[in-house]
């Protein structure tokens, strides 16, 4: 929860540093620390006594970025960084569909990318079939058709280009279908 530029409601003064304050678990009204002890540790909005955060928190059991294991559970992961810490549980559960949400979409765009990517190498593989169906077609279209290699030349050279391409396009769709299924193991 962002705490800092809040006001606090005991003071009505500005959350300057977001170690000098806190908030109550029950309504999430920002309260300065010491604000909250001279006030009894009671809740202004609530009226009731404060609700620590801390024992609502909960922590993912790997990084979101990296997926390294989030043990013992940090606020941050030890590795690159990224939060692993949650406000509430619902917090956490509507971040775990976001994440599957994501996995769907990055298996979805991996299968895409590694099909397209693949087109190629397999028009290379059916290369000699095709070319005995053009020069087969174009005798019947045109009787004195002399089978020049130009047309095997042209598709190859095509096929050449696009691998290039496909080359790329196929890395990618590894690449994300990879990260779907890191995605989909989040816990």
């Amino acid at each position: 929860m962002q705490l800092a530029g809040a006001n606090c409601p005991l003071c009505s003064q500005k959350v300057l540093i977001e170690s000098d304050a806190t908030w109550c678990a029950r309504c999430a009204t920002v309260l300065h620390r010491d604000c909250l002890t001279a006030a009894d540790n009671l809740c202004p909005r609530c009226a009731r006594g404060y609700d620590a955060p801390e024992g609502h928190f909960v922590y993912s059991k790997k990084c979101p970025e990296c997926f390294r294991l989030n043990d013992p559970p940090r606020d941050q992961c030890a590795a690159c960084g990224a939060g692993t810490r949650w406000d509430s549980p619902a917090a956490y559960d509507e971040f775990r569909a976001y994440m599957k949400g994501t996995s769907r979409r990055n298996a979805c765009l991996g299968l895409v990318e590694v099909t397209i990517g693949a087109s190629p190498f397999l028009l290379l593989a059916l290369q000699p079939l095709l070319t005995a169906i053009f020069n087969h077609m174009m005798k019947r279209l045109w009787p004195f058709f002399f089978v020049l290699p130009i047309g095997p030349l042209l598709f190859i050279a095509m096929v050449v280009a696009l691998v290039f391409v496909a080359m790329k396009l196929l890395i990618k769709g590894f690449r994300n279908l990879v990260r779907s299924r890191e995605c989909s193991g989040f816990e």
